[in-house]
């Protein structure tokens, strides 16, 4: 049921009294302070305040600021304030949750450096065989070579120096091309295949890296000449990461040996 009160409003120095409909606009309101107030709509109701837009603007007029009629009418539905036990308690509720809120974010971040922890000291180990696959079907291996892993960084210099070794080589053969690329200056690991082409590289577990190998073969009256540079697996490999003619770049030297 709508609230009806008997409100009396001070206008220009007289006294004006109208029925008030509180789910109605009040056409003007003057608080204790002496602020007058137009076309007033409460649009909330608080333990000790009241929500309200007007002419004006809009805010939160308290209790104390109202005419006591007006209190009157406006306290009937404000819900009931706490008791200082009620609200002893919910504080303390409150901040027990805040706590264990805190304490979760402390347990996720130690988690999280000791996992980072972890990536940076366990050892990724990666092996596999370099071979080249002839036309005729023959698997040659070839030992005695070093097998280098880098970083991105590592990758981008020997890049880096590849490119100014080729830069003054006016008329490029396969031969001056191979010997454009270098030994790098900075490795992550490094490791030599044996005579059957196999190779062992331990790696920090975190990260990427890049194999990095150079080769060469005589056949007859030439040599062919094999460069790998080739994404490391991101997980332990054993066996996996072979350097062979499907992942290489080869040169064909037409010269004598």
């Amino acid at each position: 049921m709508k609230t009806l009160i008997t409100l009396c409003v001070f206008l220009l120095g007289g006294t004006l009294c109208a029925a008030l409909d509180l789910d109605k606009p009040i056409d003007e309101l003057r608080l204790t302070d002496g602020t007058v107030l137009h076309h007033v709509k409460i649009m909330s109701y608080a333990s000790s305040s009241i929500m309200a837009k007007w002419d004006e603007g809009r805010g939160t007029i308290p209790n104390a600021a109202l005419p006591p009629e007006l209190l009157a009418a406006v306290e009937k539905r404000q819900p009931a304030r706490e008791s200082p036990a009620t609200a002893a308690a919910r504080l303390a509720a409150n901040q027990a949750r805040a706590q264990e809120q805190a304490r979760r974010r402390t347990e996720q971040a130690a988690r999280h450096e000791a996992e980072l922890a972890a990536k940076a000291t366990a050892v990724r180990k990666i092996s596999g065989q370099m071979f080249i696959a002839t036309q005729g079907g023959t698997t040659v291996k070839l030992g005695a070579v070093s097998v280098y892993a880098l970083t991105g960084e590592q990758k981008e210099q020997l890049e880096h120096d590849f490119n100014m070794n080729q830069a003054p080589i006016s008329m490029p053969s396969d031969e001056k091309l191979f010997a454009c690329w270098p030994t790098p200056a900075a490795v992550a690991a490094q490791a030599t295949t044996d005579a059957d082409g196999r190779y062992d590289l331990e790696l920090p577990g975190d990260g990427n890296y890049w194999l990095y190998a150079k080769s060469e073969r005589f056949i007859g009256h030439r040599t062919e000449l094999y460069v790998w540079l080739v994404a490391a697996p991101t997980v332990n490999s054993p066996g996996g990461a072979n350097l062979d003619s499907t992942n290489n770049v080869t040169y064909t030297s037409l010269f004598r040996r």
